[in-house]
């Protein structure tokens, strides 16, 4: 155990320090849309940021949650160095506790390090996580199952609106009800039988095989599809 509270310990340290540097300049990547606000925001640094993201997605997405969603799609695409190491790190972490043997942590034990983890984020930090986490955004669903087993999102204040799920704070529409639903239950998410393709392991962007490199092809039990993509 002692062994597990220095990594973890450490681990929530650098979040920490992840958070505090976090910068948010809309005028410095004026190309992005939700980075092009109508009044001037200055530079927002450390978990100001969080906030300052939000407030941004709320004043450029109207009242659809689709909106949002696709925003912050283009957030994370054109300027993942923003939040992207930070929600790696994050899941990382809890994906620690969760991998310990029996013998290291019990059940219980597990749930109380990660509601000292959760306790560490703010609202805007959680509100910035449902949405990182919605399927289809980041992976096949392994982060928010992460989410729904140790309660990560416990303490984030929601309203619900005509079917949509809104920030109670920015009332920013986050997603809709159905799309909440996947955060109450943990989810399937076998990757079917996907090889791993070298440095880029189980990557989700399905990445094609270089034709006529044997160390790339995949088992003979898996198939190819049209583009040369193993799959199930």
């Amino acid at each position: 155990v002692q062994a597990f509270e220095s990594t973890f310990f450490n681990s929530v340290e650098l979040l920490h320090k992840m958070s505090e540097s976090i910068r948010y300049d809309p005028y410095l990547h004026s190309k992005t849309p939700v980075l092009r606000p109508r009044k001037r925001i200055v530079l927002k640094v450390g978990r100001e940021a969080f906030q300052a993201i939000l407030n941004g997605l709320a004043e450029c997405t109207g009242h659809d949650p689709l909106g949002t969603q696709e925003l912050y799609r283009s957030l994370q695409r054109e300027h993942n160095y923003m939040l992207g190491h930070y929600f790696r790190h994050l899941y990382q972490t809890i994906k620690f506790i969760d991998t310990q043997p029996d013998t290291v942590l019990t059940d219980s034990q597990k749930k109380r390090y990660a509601s000292m983890l959760r306790a560490q984020l703010s609202t805007s930090e959680l509100t910035l996580l449902l949405l990182n986490c919605l399927e289809g955004m980041v992976d096949e669903g392994q982060f928010r199952n992460l989410l729904v087993k140790f309660h990560m999102l416990e303490h984030l204040p929601l309203r619900v609106q005509d079917g949509i799920v809104l920030a109670n704070e920015t009332s920013l529409p986050l997603c809709t009800l159905e799309q909440l639903w996947g955060y109450y239950y943990e989810q399937d998410i076998s990757l079917r039988d996907v090889p791993p393709l070298g440095a880029f392991g189980t990557n989700p962007y399905r990445l094609p095989i270089m034709p006529g490199r044997k160390t790339a092809t995949p088992s003979s039990k898996s198939k190819l599809d049209s583009r040369g993509v193993a799959c199930a």
